[in-house]
């Protein structure tokens, strides 16, 4: 890679991972959502009841329930969100860093079993309840294989989908028989929309929101419910709370304390030791943390006390690959090379260790990620972030600064050297 190529993915990558901070500052949005223990959120207990009266419930229903949850409240693992079983049919939820409890109940409670009802030549308005068998149904969530967020004809929000093989070729020929005729779309028996058949639609389309439309929260919402499937058994809600955060202030402030401190000792002690590159590595250090934290924007995790953590292990990891190569570009002067032929020398001879030392705390956190679930998830998710960050900052962003320092000055002693070593050259 050239200077300039360095230079530009270095400032590209800033630029086009800083579009969703400034936006969400210019709409005044939360940037970072914090967690239960630092900011606080909803606290939801739940009984998991069968659908059926006098039918047995199963571990495998409640389990089941559990999965549905997991991937309505945390699709991404990004929310810290815990879901835990109370006893044989009851589960706690405590969903971090959401003050509306209106919309985490409605991302609970709903079974999800949305339906296409086939209703000729009558449109139905929207929050009409529908009952079981009233209409013909020509394809149910389950025919779904995937929704996301699109936008109607007036360039609203609304929910793209994507049918499965068997619905799609079902769908294709129900909507090309029946152009000019009713589509009703139900969720859990009440009608969403109710659009005509304007034409035969294919393996895709869109669920609009009625006359009034979809905001960007329920289009959001509706598509995180059709992704993670039905519930497989009734759920009751039997209590739920707003709940202030587990670390006091006083702690909270005490722990931020300890991470500035650590920082402006790691920053000394790099200057102090490497000089120059020293100074160089700093830098990076807070490129680092802008690259990072506009990461955790894009992402939109939820900040923990244990993804803190994660970070300032990361962090650490980043100041040690820039170690490893400042003493093997030290090793190489000491040899006797130039000081430019010594940068070159220093970071290859250096990644190999950097690599391999970083790819085994990936896999190490992509098991933790994989198996973990709640704050567990968020540890090694912000941890993965961070090592992935640290690498590009040691081996693009430190290289980068020192060809720039290189280009001013090659006194061995502002690369880290003593005098006492330059004479024995």
């Amino acid at each position: 890679m050239s200077k300039p190529q360095r230079w530009g993915l270095i400032v590209g990558l800033i630029i086009f991972f800083a579009i969703v901070p400034l936006y969400r500052y210019y709409k005044n949005s939360p940037l970072i959502r914090l967690g239960l223990d630092l900011r606080g959120g909803v606290d939801v207990l739940l009984e998991v009841a069968p659908f059926e009266e006098g039918k047995s419930l199963t571990n495998e229903d409640v389990t089941g329930v559990v999965g549905v949850l997991q991937n309505r409240l945390n699709p991404r693992g990004t929310s810290e969100a815990l879901i835990l079983r109370r006893g044989q049919n009851r589960i706690e939820i405590q969903y971090p860093g959401e003050q509306n409890v209106d919309r985490v109940l409605k991302l609970i409670g709903q079974t999800a079993n949305l339906e296409f009802i086939y209703t000729r030549d009558k449109s139905l308005d929207e929050g009409t309840e529908v009952k079981p068998g009233e209409y013909p149904v020509v394809i149910r969530g389950d025919d779904l294989k995937s929704a996301g967020i699109g936008s109607d004809r007036l360039n609203r929000p609304a929910v793209s989908f994507d049918l499965k093989s068997d619905a799609a070729r079902k769908f294709y020929t129900f909507t090309g028989e029946h152009i000019g005729e009713y589509l009703t779309i139900t969720l859990d028996g009440k009608v969403i929309s109710s659009p005509v058949i304007r034409t035969q639609i294919s393996g895709s389309g869109v669920i609009e929101g009625g006359q009034r439309g979809f905001s960007i929260q329920e289009a959001t919402d509706l598509a995180t419910l059709l992704n993670a499937g039905r519930l497989p058994a009734k759920i009751n809600i039997q209590s739920y709370s707003l709940v202030g955060p587990t670390l006091g202030k006083s702690s909270i402030e005490q722990s931020l304390r300890a991470a500035f401190l650590g920082l402006i000792v790691v920053l000394l002690f790099m200057v102090f030791f490497y000089r120059a590159m020293g100074v160089l590595a700093d830098i990076a250090l807070f490129y680092y943390t802008t690259f990072i934290f506009f990461l955790l924007v894009n992402f939109d995790v939820t900040l923990t006390i244990y993804g803190i953590a994660g970070l300032i292990l990361s962090l650490g990891m980043a100041v040690d690959a820039n170690i490893l190569i400042f003493e093997r570009v030290k090793e190489e002067i000491r040899s006797g090379k130039t000081v430019m032929a010594s940068v070159e020398s220093g970071h290859q001879g250096a990644f190999p260790a950097i690599f391999d030392s970083n790819v085994t705390t990936i896999l190490a956190a992509a098991i933790l990620y994989f198996l973990g679930t709640g704050t567990v998830k968020g540890f090694a998710l912000t941890l993965t972030i961070g090592v992935l960050v640290s690498m590009f900052t040691a081996l693009i962003v430190t290289r980068a600064l020192l060809e720039g320092l290189l280009g001013i000055t090659q006194k061995p002693t502002l690369y880290g050297l003593s005098m006492e070593s330059r004479g024995g050259m």
